[in-house]
């Protein structure tokens, strides 16, 4: 097989049906293997809900208003950084409104524009959101929410998980196919 066709052929298979946004790959492999992400997430979870369910009422009140306390902290926190991050992006936006631009330019520049108009309101949504942590329950309807939540996210976790191994075993399938039609590479 022409050589120049075999690396276009691999490149296309790599960048469309192999390599994920979040791990770009530097050569097409000959097998992928799951992420383990949603399958440790069903394990944590799974924990959870089993040390969920031996909590006492009295225990489960302790932990909610540690929970409330821990939304808000983290709330402040995500907010803080959201914030340094706007006031970059106000900054640049400040000198991409100024900038003269060409005219052959002005379509990039409104692309900039509107993709920094985006960015902050985004930020002026979460600003505005609050944690819902305003009102106390007892420790039985923390707890029994909690459950709930928890064996939500057990049920999408396993679902993402089972599509994780699905779309293994079609790469692998697919990667097969090339190695038969191609040669290895």
């Amino acid at each position: 097989m022409d050589k120049e066709l075999k690396k276009y052929i691999m490149d296309c298979a790599k960048e469309h049906c192999v390599e994920r946004m979040d791990n770009p790959l530097k050569e097409l492999p000959h097998k992928v293997k799951p992420d383990l992400f949603y399958h440790n997430q069903v394990k944590q979870y799974k924990k959870e809900l089993k040390w969920l369910k031996s909590l006492t009422d009295e225990q489960a009140k302790k932990e909610e208003i540690k929970w409330r306390l821990k939304q808000q902290t983290d709330f402040d926190k995500f907010i803080k950084k959201e914030s340094m991050k706007n006031r970059k992006v106000e900054k640049i936006y400040d000198k991409v409104k100024a900038w003269k631009s060409p005219a052959s330019l002005l379509m990039i520049k409104d692309y900039m524009i509107h993709s920094l108009e985006r960015g902050m309101s985004k930020y002026e949504r979460y600003s505005k959101w609050q944690p819902n942590i305003d009102f106390e329950c007892s420790g039985k309807e923390w707890k029994n929410k909690r459950i709930h939540i928890i064996k939500e996210l057990i049920v999408d976790n396993e679902k993402r998980n089972q599509r994780e191994k699905e779309w293994v075993k079609n790469v692998n399938s697919l990667l097969k196919d090339l190695k038969d039609a191609i040669g290895d590479w």
